[in-house]
C-alpha cells in the first residue's frame, strides 16, 4: 500500500492532516514511491514526519500560536504595538521592547460590515482589515496597545482617518518615488518621528547601541531562515508553503535570539527528510512562486488550488513571506536609525526576494528589470 504524509505528520484525511488544506495538497512523501490521495481501509499507518514546529498548535491556523506568544509578552509586561505592513520597522520597534503584532487583513467575512462605511469598491484587503476593527473580532488589534500605519495607498488613508480615535496611531508617509534622491533622507525623518512617538507613547527609548544590537539579531535570524527556505529550493523540495509560513508569521512578532532554538531544530529536521529521501510534492510537480498579495487566511484558497492542480509552491514572494529575511542590514554603521530606514524602504524592491537569487535566469530577469 502507498500512502502520503503530509506536514503534521498525518495521513490524508485524519483531522490533524486536513484541517488546514481542504484537499490535503500539501504533502510529504518518499522519494520515488507513488501516493494516493485517501487512506485504505486496513492500511498500514504511513510513517510519521515530525513537523517543523511540534506543538499544540501544529495543524492549525498560525495565528493562534503567535497570539499566545503576544498574550505571554503582555503577561510579562511588554507592550504591543500592532503594524499592517513589512514598511513598519520591526527592528527599531523591538529595540525600544517592544513587541511588533501583524494586524488582521485576511478574512472576507469583515467586508459586508466594512461597506457599511467605505466604498464597496475599495479593495477588499482594507475592507476586511476595518471591518475587523469595527466588528471588534480583530483579537491582534485588541491587544496592541498603538497602531503604526503606513501611506502604502489611498484606501489604507482613508481607514488610518476612521481609526485615529480608537487607539494611538502613528501614520507613516512612505515616499511614493523611492527612487528619487531624497526619498531615503525623508524616509529617515519618518523613522525617527515613529521612534518619538513610540517613545512618548510608551515612555521608552532606545540608544544607538541597542538599535545595532536588533540589527544583528535580526541578521542572524535572516540567515537561519533562509537556511530553511533552501530546502523549497531543492529540486524536489522538503518542504511545503505552510511549514515554511508557520516560521515567517511566528517570527515577525519574535526576536532572533527566541526563533534560534526553533530554527536551528527546523534545519535539523530538514536535513534528516532530505537523507531519509521524502520530498515534497508528486514527480515533476511545476514550481510556482506566488506574488502579489499577503499569504494568509482567506487568500490561502489560491495556494490549494495550485496544489490540488499538481503544483507545488516554493516560494512566498510577499512581506509576509519571504521578503523581509532575503536581505541582511549593514552591520556597524554611525547611524544605525538610517540603516533601518534604508532596509525597510527598499524592502519591496529588493532582488532577493527569493531562495534562488543566485540562478543564472534569475539574474537574467533582474538585469532586464533594470534595464
Amino acid at each position: 500500500m502507498n500512502t502520503k504524509v503530509d506536514s503534521t505528520g498525518s495521513r490524508p484525511g485524519s483531522s490533524a492532516g486536513s484541517r488546514r488544506l481542504r484537499g490535503s495538497s500539501e504533502l510529504l512523501r518518499a522519494e520515488g514511491v507513488a501516493s494516493t490521495a485517501l487512506p485504505v481501509e486496513g492500511a498500514t499507518r504511513a510513517p510519521l514526519i515530525e513537523p517543523l514546529i511540534n506543538d499544540e498548535y501544529t495543524g492549525g491556523p498560525p495565528n493562534k500560536r503567535v497570539l499566545a506568544h503576544l498574550q505571554k509578552k503582555r503577561e510579562e509586561g511588554k507592550k504591543i504595538a500592532g503594524i499592517y505592513c513589512g514598511y513598519a520597522p520591526a527592528e527599531l520597534i523591538l529595540a525600544m521592547g517592544i513587541v511588533p503584532a501583524t494586524l488582521c487583513a485576511f478574512s472576507n467575512k469583515t467586508i459586508e460590515a466594512a461597506e457599511t462605511i467605505l466604498p464597496a469598491n475599495l479593495c477588499p484587503l482594507i475592507k476586511s482589515s476595518f471591518g475587523f476593527i469595527i466588528t471588534d473580532t480583530c483579537p491582534f488589534y485588541g491587544i496592541s496597545d498603538a497602531v503604526i500605519g503606513e501611506t502604502t495607498c489611498d484606501g489604507k488613508k482613508k481607514m488610518f482617518e476612521l481609526i485615529m480615535d480608537r487607539k494611538p496611531t502613528f501614520i507613516m508617509d512612505l515616499p511614493q518615488l523611492p527612487d528619487e534622491e531624497e526619498a531615503l533622507a525623508n524616509w529617515t525623518v519618518m523613522i525617527r518621528k515613529l521612534q518619538k512617538f513610540l517613545e512618548a507613547t510608551f515612555k521608552v527609548h532606545a540608544t544607538d547601541g541597542e538599535i545595532e544590537a536588533a540589527i544583528k539579531d535580526a541578521n542572524r535570524e535572516n540567515t537561519m531562515m533562509r537556511k530553511v527556505f533552501e530546502f523549497a529550493a531543492l529540486q524536489p523540495p522538503v518542504v511545503g508553503w505552510q511549514e515554511m509560513y508557520d516560521l515567517t508569521y511566528l517570527s515577525n512578532g519574535s526576536t532572533g535570539k527566541e526563533m534560534e532554538l526553533l530554527l536551528n531544530e527546523a534545519v535539523r529536521k530538514l536535513e534528516e527528510r532530505k537523507i531519509a529521501g521524502y520530498v515534497y510534492g508528486p514527480n515533476g510537480a511545476p514550481r510556482v512562486m506566488v506574488t502579489g498579495c499577503p499569504v494568509g487566511g482567506d487568500a490561502e484558497k489560491v495556494f490549494n488550488i495550485i496544489e490540488e492542480a499538481g503544483g507545488v509552491i516554493v516560494a512566498l514572494d510577499s512581506c509576509s513571506g519571504f521578503k523581509p529575511f532575503m536581505t541582511d542590514f549593514e552591520e556597524d554603521t554611525k547611524d544605525p536609525g538610517r540603516t533601518v530606514s534604508q532596509d525597510t524602504l527598499f524592502l519591496h524592491d529588493a532582488e532577493y526576494a527569493t531562495p534562488y537569487r543566485d540562478d543564472p535566469s534569475h539574474r537574467q530577469v533582474q538585469a532586464r528589470r533594470r534595464h
